[in-house]
């Protein structure tokens, strides 16, 4: 199942992404920068994502156990980072 990047204001679509789930996603986030978005699939696949949307390149996918999917999902930063 592909996530779609869309503009705020115009709804200009700007990417279109794979980000690994067969039927659904349990939840989505973007970094504070907006360039990195974080999907975390559920069943069947639970997979987490993470894509450098704006370079359409898929950092990291990989399986996580399913009890933690289903609860929300944000970026963190270091203090000063």
């Amino acid at each position: 199942m592909q996530v779609c990047v869309y503009e705020y204001t115009d709804l200009e679509k700007l990417a279109t992404l794979d980000c690994g789930s067969e039927l659904r996603y349990s939840a989505l986030a973007l970094s504070a920068c907006g360039r990195y978005l974080l999907a975390v699939g559920d069943a069947p696949d639970y997979v987490l994502t993470v894509c450098d949307w704006e370079a359409d390149v898929c950092l990291l996918r990989t399986t996580v156990p399913e009890q933690l999917v289903g609860g929300g999902v944000s970026f963190s930063t270091a203090p000063g980072k």
